[in-house]
């Protein structure tokens, strides 16, 4: 309908996919059970909770 070709949609708007797909995994391990899970909890909390 606007004329955008689908590879310069994808272009534009890929990361932003591949960004929410790894936080959603990130996320997931983060809160769930084991050694993985402790690591992703504390990457989450310093990149996004500002722990230091």
């Amino acid at each position: 309908m606007l004329g955008i070709d689908a590879k310069t949609h994808e272009l534009a708007f890929g990361h932003t996919k591949a960004n929410a797909k790894l936080a959603e995994n990130l996320f997931r391990k983060a809160t769930g059970e084991g050694r993985e899970s402790v690591i992703a909890a504390i990457f989450w909390l310093k990149a996004r909770g500002r722990w230091k």
